[in-house]
């Protein structure tokens, strides 16, 4: 009865809050289509004749290149849609992306007049436009700032649970998740949320009883076949097998593991122990292990763990309830990894928060790969076998040679070592001449709590038990911190009537609580923004600084800078933001303007071969790829440098994984999870194009391709934006025979006009990268494969890396290439304030914005153009202070 009381309680708030699914999301207001008669003349005389001369032939009733008419543009005028269009041939014209330089091209008095009657016509039409055509926009929180918000309203530990795991993925524009207008919304979503609220709720609202610490103590063997297919209709995937293995090797003395996790197996789980800890809290959790063989005996080609390098060991938990824990799964989370010494038995772990339902589990990063691969081979070649079984040898197979009389010894796939070759007999023996990581016991013990009731509860309640609270005034407290603004009493009057409803149902606090809470985060005052149209109140302003530097939600400090009303001076913002700058919470804003900045979010989706490229997921790079870019990048900020050192620069950070793959020497000195800033001394490296992330989310997993890359380099260094693709224009394929390179098939690009238009700009941004592979390893030659062993040896086409850009500018490799972007400093870091800008105002930028775009760039030029003074001037912009 009380669940489907509940459901009926659910359905209620989705009757009463739905109705934000129908809100538009676009509400555009109508600029004043005002001519301006003082600039007719001079359209007609002058830049009529300009238009004719030098566009008409390509932008005309013939010819619409990039969708672009110009022979019926109307004169200059306060229409958002005419003044936008001017404003982008301005632009084009300004970088000289027009006319092309193939063409005939302007005198400098003809591009004085023309200019000149852009910039003056603009700035007349702007006095008359109430907006200056941009969308004003309801814009939502997008799944990360939503996530972060929860966190700071409601001091809830989100280490391990995630509020978001079923939200559908936030769509983009312009490659940014956090554009108002990609940002719908809808049903399926709000029911989403609506869950996420009433689990939060059940969070929070927990008995005052503090539960009592208990302690679990677990012995080998941990897993048993027979346990295993006692529920559930059949054993834990892949793992009944191994299972009965480990409990005849090691019984009740201990659990060995012998591969890592790179096929989703290799992890040492608890049956008794499957449905996890009890309650939310602290536990400590032990497990004693021994890492076995670091100077292990078997071929460090087959195992491919460094035996310099210490053996490791990881603690993680899961949940039963989104797969079996004997695999990995989105919803798994590592707590800590420790480096073992050699052979000596040690106590491992420390005091973790676990959700309810989670379970400690241990694996073994240093494993192979591959066991199966290794019996296969240890175990069929006389040479590995007499390691794997230091026993007197059977003789092998003899057979005849060819052409002749003469015997051979075969010592090839045929050789069956005395006793076969089986499973048990081969761990047995890789026991001792491979790395293993032992264990014998288990302890965990909790919850544990610093403090009673929990941070959430006090947060809402204080000490008060549920039974004696307010409802009402309790939903009011959390509304004036979730609505990030003024609240009234009025403002909640629909969920105080959807409350006093329930409560004549007879309905107890516990649950009238549990339901304001979930009306509250569904609520549009927290799911959007509270932005109206023209210039940002001083709650907006709050809001727009927070989540853009923290992507979360004001902090006491901020609102009390709303409530003063000093936020809105300029002095304060800037101060403001260089104290958010400072704090960790700005590692939200790092991570999120850099993922979709550089669209590192692509890295994963199309993944290496595993045989190929073994290191890429030994040392678990798809991960510390993005990592390092990502401490780069903070470096330039925080430390207020020029935006120069993304094209060059003779620093970046490693791991010791990343510094194996790009052969520093003194990669052993390196951290293993931590990052170290070191030099580089390779040119070809330096900046973010020689950075294994850019190149590999700018490649497919297989092979590269300087179109894909071109169209990256242009849109995001260059700040050149192009028309999508015609339709039916089949793809360049590389030619895996090696007969001709990719050069040589793009060739064809020059020869069609429709094609050469934009292949001109593209091809040759994407030339120097060549020099890179599919996961941004060095090459000269192209040979498709990611085996560094074969690169080496490579025999195939040699690799033209050379080009020239459609400004003019030559270059022969990719440092030349750096050389010229360097040269157009200005124009990347105009991109990079473009990019910056539609992060922080959540909205995509327009011809009309370039004017403070450009005065921004003024600002900064003669300082040295530093990104942390670009911040600076952004947050105080008219973008960014007005709807």
């Amino acid at each position: 009865m009380a669940l489907n009381r509940y459901n009926l309680m659910n359905k209620t708030i989705l009757k009463y809050f739905s109705i934000y699914l129908v809100i538009p999301l676009s509400l555009m207001l109508a600029a004043e289509k005002r001519p301006l008669p003082q600039f007719t003349e001079t359209h007609a005389n002058e830049i009529t004749p300009f238009l004719n001369k030098y566009c008409t032939q390509c932008h005309g009733d013939k010819k619409q290149k990039g969708k672009l008419r110009l022979d019926t543009l109307a004169s200059i005028s306060a229409d958002s849609q005419n003044l936008n269009t001017w404003l982008e041939v301005l632009s084009q014209v300004d970088q000289r992306e027009m006319p092309p330089e193939d063409e005939a091209q302007p005198t400098a008095e003809e591009l004085d007049v023309f200019k000149s009657y852009i910039i003056n016509g603009s700035k007349e039409a702007r006095k008359y436009m109430e907006r200056p055509g941009q969308s004003v926009m309801m814009r939502r929180l997008n799944n990360e700032q939503y996530k972060n918000t929860l966190r700071d309203l409601l001091k809830i530990d989100l280490s391990i649970y995630n509020p978001i795991r079923k939200f559908p993925l936030d769509q983009t524009d312009e490659h940014f998740r956090n554009i108002g207008s990609a940002l719908v919304n809808s049903s399926f979503l709000l029911k989403e949320q609506l869950i996420t609220a009433k689990e939060i709720a059940d969070k929070i609202l927990i008995d005052l009883e503090k539960p009592k610490k208990k302690s679990w103590e677990f012995k080998p063997p941990y897993t048993q076949t027979t346990e295993d297919k006692k529920k559930e209709g059949g054993p834990y995937p892949g793992m009944s097998q191994a299972n009965k293995l480990m409990a005849k090797i090691g019984g009740s003395k201990f659990h060995n593991i012998y591969q890592n996790v790179e096929l989703k197996k290799g992890y040492m789980w608890i049956h008794k122990f499957r449905e996890g800890v009890p309650e939310d809290g602290f536990y400590k959790v032990t497990f004693r292990v021994q890492g076995r063989n670091q100077d292990y005996k078997a071929p460090e080609k087959l195992v491919r763990h460094d035996k310099r390098e210490k053996l490791l060991a990881t603690i993680s938990v899961a949940n039963e309830k989104f797969g079996a824990i004997s695999l990995r799964s989105p919803y798994d989370q590592d707590l800590e990894t420790f480096e073992l010494e050699s052979d000596k038995w040690m106590e491992i772990g420390g005091v973790y928060w676990i959700e309810k339902g989670y379970s400690p589990r241990l694996s073994f990063p240093s494993g192979s790969n591959k066991v199966k691969h290794i019996k296969s081979v240890m175990g069929k070649k006389k040479e590995y076998a007499d390691i794997l079984y230091p026993v007197p040898q059977k003789k092998a197979d003899k057979s005849k040679q060819k052409g002749g009389g003469k015997k051979k010894i075969t010592t090839g796939k045929k050789y069956q070592p005395p006793g076969g070759n089986n499973w048990e007999r081969f761990l047995k023996a890789y026991d001792d001449v491979g790395p293993v990581l032992r264990c014998d016991n288990v302890k965990i013990e909790g919850p544990i709590y610093k403090e009673w009731p929990l941070p959430a509860y006090k947060n809402i309640l204080g000490t008060t038990p549920v039974a004696e609270a307010d409802p009402k005034q309790v939903v009011y407290d959390l509304a004036e911190k979730a609505f990030r603004g003024p609240v009234t009493a009025d403002d909640l009057q629909s969920i105080y009537a959807l409350m006093d409803s329930e409560k004549e149902a007879g309905a107890d606090n516990k649950s009238l609580i549990r339901m304001g809470i979930s009306a509250l985060l569904i609520s549009d005052r927290f799911l959007y923004f509270d932005e109206q149209p023209g210039e940002l109140d001083t709650y907006a302003i709050a809001n727009r600084l927070s989540y853009f530097l923290w992507s979360s939600m004001p902090d006491e400090e901020l609102m009390n800078l709303a409530k003063s009303g000093a936020i809105t001076k300029p002095s304060v913002i800037k101060q403001q933001a260089r104290r958010m700058l400072n704090d960790e919470k700005a590692t939200a804003f790092i991570k999120g303007f850099v993922n979709d900045w550089l669209q590192l979010n692509k890295i994963g989706q199309m993944r290496p071969d595993p045989q190929q490229a073994k290191i890429y997921y030994r040392e678990l790079l798809e991960n510390h790829m993005k990592n390092e870019t990502i401490y780069f990048f903070e470096e330039i900020l925080k430390q207020n440098k020029p935006v120069t050192d993304f094209i060059d620069a003779d620093y970046t950070y490693m791991n010791r994984g990343l510094g194996k793959f790009y052969g520093y020497k003194n990669y052993l000195s390196l951290p293993k999870n931590g990052y170290e800033r070191v030099k580089v001394t390779d040119p070809r490296r330096g900046g973010l194009l020689g950075q294994m992330s850019v190149l590999t989310a700018t490649a497919n997993g297989v092979d590269t391709s300087p179109i894909t890359r071109g169209v990256w380099v242009l849109e995001n260094i260059m700040g050149i934006h192009l028309p999508p693709p015609p339709e039916n224009v089949a793809a360049v394929e590389p030619d895996v025979r090696g007969a001709t390179t990719i050069r040589q098939q793009l060739e064809k690009h020059k020869n069609v006009a429709f094609c050469n238009d934009c292949h001109r700009k593209i091809d040759p941004a994407g030339w120097a990268l060549e020099s890179f592979d599919a996961i941004g390893q060095l090459r000269e030659q192209y040979v498709y494969t990611l085996d560094p062993d074969k690169i080496k040896n490579a025999k195939g086409m040699k690799i033209d890396t050379s080009g020239k850009i459609h400004t003019g500018e030559t270059y022969k490799n990719i440092v030349d290439f750096k050389k010229v972007l360097l040269q157009k400093k200005d124009d990347f870091t105009r991109c990079l304030i473009k990019k910056l800008m539609t992060y922080a105002s959540g909205r995509t930028m327009e011809a009309l914005d370039n004017e403070e775009i450009n005065r921004i760039l003024s600002e900064v030029k003669p300082k040295g153009s530093r990104l942390q003074d670009i911040m600076l001037e952004i947050v105080t912009s008219k973008i960014f202070l007005t709807k």
